[in-house]
C-alpha cells in the first residue's frame, strides 16, 4: 500500500520534501499557513498599484548545488526547465558609505579602504577566522557551531569595525547577529571561495554563455518569486499527485511515546499519515512539539 506523507509547511524545505516523496511515489499532502507557497522567499503584489514585493531579500551562492539540481527537474514552460530560465547572470554585492557618492565602483572596495570602515587589521582578522572555520575538525566545528560570531569578533576588531560587521548580518549574510555562529559565518564566506563544481548556463539575450562557479557572484531570480518559481513548483507537484492545503497551519502533534501518531491542523481538523514532516521555522516547529497538549 501507498504510504501517506504529511508535510507541514510550504517554503522551499516543505515543497522540497514533497518533490521527493511524490518521485518516490508516496502519498503526499502539504498543510501550509499561508494562502501561497514560498515561505520566506515568496513574493506577493501589491494591492494599490500592483508591484512586486519580496518578503526578504535572497539569492543563490555558487554551492546551492541542491537548489540547481531541483531547477533542472521543474519545467518552467514546455520547452525549458526553471534552471534554464529563471536565473540571472551574477550580481556584485557591496555596502557603500554614503559618503564615497554616486560614482562608486566595485574596485573603490579595494582603492578605498573606508568603504567597509573596516581598518586592514578588521579585514586580517576575519580572513583568519573564516580560514579557521573551514579547515577545522568535527570537534572545533561544534565548539564554533556554539560561539557566537559578533561576540568572538568583539576583542578582535576595531570598534567601527565591529560595529560595521554586525550591520552587514542581515543584508549579506541572511541571518541576524545575535544568533549567527561563528561556524555558519566562516562556512558561509569558505563556501563562496571553494565552492565545488561549476554550472554552465547557455547564451541568451544578455549576452553569451557563462558559468556560475567559485569565487563569482550571486545569481537572482529574474522576476517575483512565486510567479518565476513556486507557482511553477506547485503547478508541477499537483500534477504528480501532491494535494495542497492553504491557510491550514498545524496546530499540535499526537504523541505515544514512541512516534507521532497523528496531527491537528486549521480548526480542529485531524490529519492522519504514515510519515510526518515539519518543514516550518525551527522556532515554530520547537513552539509545536513543546506542547503539552500535543502529548498523549
Amino acid at each position: 500500500m501507498t504510504k501517506h506523507v504529511a508535510i507541514f509547511g510550504a517554503g522551499i524545505a516543505g515543497l522540497s520534501a514533497a518533490h521527493e516523496f511524490s518521485k518516490r511515489g508516496y502519498r503526499v499532502s502539504v498543510y501550509e499557513a499561508n494562502d501561497t507557497a514560498g515561505g520566506f522567499f515568496r513574493s506577493a503584489r501589491r494591492e494599490e498599484d500592483n508591484l512586486p514585493s519580496e518578503y526578504s531579500w535572497h539569492g543563490f551562492g555558487p554551492w546551492y548545488h541542491n537548489t540547481f539540481d531541483l531547477l533542472q527537474q521543474i519545467p518552467f514552460d514546455e520547452n525549458s526547465s526553471l534552471y534554464e530560465r529563471v536565473l540571472s547572470r551574477p550580481m556584485d554585492y557591496a555596502v557603500v558609505p554614503e559618503k564615497l557618492g554616486v560614482d562608486f565602483m566595485m574596485s573603490d572596495l579595494f582603492e578605498k579602504p573606508k568603504a567597509f570602515r573596516m581598518s586592514l587589521l578588521d579585514k586580517v582578522s576575519l580572513a583568519w577566522g573564516v580560514l579557521k572555520v573551514c579547515s577545522t575538525n568535527s570537534r572545533s566545528k561544534q565548539h564554533y557551531a556554539r560561539t557566537n560570531d559578533a561576540a568572538y569578533w568583539q576583542s578582535r576588531m576595531t570598534r567601527t569595525g565591529h560595529a560595521t560587521w554586525k550591520a552587514l548580518f542581515g543584508p549579506w549574510i541572511g541571518s541576524d547577529w545575535p544568533y549567527a555562529s561563528l561556524h555558519h559565518v566562516g562556512l558561509f564566506f569558505g563556501r563562496n571561495i571553494c565552492s565545488g563544481r561549476s554550472y554552465k548556463h547557455e547564451a541568451d539575450d544578455n549576452g553569451p554563455e557563462w558559468k556560475h562557479e567559485s569565487m563569482c557572484g550571486w545569481s537572482l531570480i529574474r522576476g517575483p518569486s512565486n510567479e518565476w518559481w513556486f507557482d511553477k513548483w506547485v503547478a508541477h507537484l499537483k500534477q504528480g499527485g501532491v494535494a495542497f492545503h492553504w491557510e491550514t497551519p498545524l496546530e499540535a502533534l499526537d504523541y505515544d511515546g514512541q512516534k507521532i501518531i497523528g496531527a491537528t491542523v486549521g480548526l480542529n481538523a485531524r490529519v492522519q499519515a504514515d510519515i510526518y514532516v515539519l518543514a516550518n521555522t525551527p522556532f515554530s516547529a520547537a513552539e509545536i512539539v513543546a506542547k503539552k497538549s500535543a502529548i498523549t
